[in-house]
């Protein structure tokens, strides 16, 4: 099987960039947890973003990456024992469930926000959204759609924030 030839093309598009920043960052930061996990290497990764913001994987420790790029020879030289690889393990579950628990608050705080949102009246103009007519509901969907690209749009500014 083989492979067809895709042309490389810069994105124009701010957000597109900051987007497929994010989706491809996302990608090479879990191959490099599972190559970690399956070589027991230690690896370091700085990755610049397109807003000027450093991304780091670490694993173990960043600082002890740094380290050996000092002295090459260092990592050979000493051999790691069980207990300081178990420690390692230990520190990246830690560092795993510590960024798990804060994905399950945020979810968790969406899903308030959302039931809140379900139990809220629906009405639009001070009517009912099912006697609404044809045109009101065609700029509620405007509307609606304009709330939708600027969620969009803040979404990207935190992520750029992060």
């Amino acid at each position: 099987m083989s492979r067809e030839k895709i042309e490389i093309k810069d994105i124009e598009k701010k957000s597109s960039q900051i987007e497929t920043f994010f989706e491809h960052l996302d990608g090479l930061f879990r191959e490099v947890d599972a190559q970690v996990r399956l070589c027991n290497v230690g690896v370091g990764i700085l990755v610049d973003s397109p807003t000027g913001q450093p991304y780091v994987f670490k694993c173990p420790c960043f600082n002890s990456m740094a380290a050996c790029f000092g002295n090459p020879y260092s990592r050979r030289l000493k051999r790691s024992s069980p207990s300081s690889l178990r420690q390692a393990r230990i520190l990246k579950s830690q560092a795993k469930l510590d960024r798990l628990t804060d994905d399950l608050e945020r979810h968790k705080e969406i899903e308030e926000f959302l039931e809140r949102q379900l139990e809220a009246p629906k009405s639009y103009n001070g009517k009912k959204t099912i006697d609404l007519t044809l045109e009101e509901l065609i700029a509620l969907k405007e509307k609606l759609e304009v709330v939708r690209d600027n969620m969009k749009h803040n979404n990207m500014e935190m992520k750029e924030a992060i």
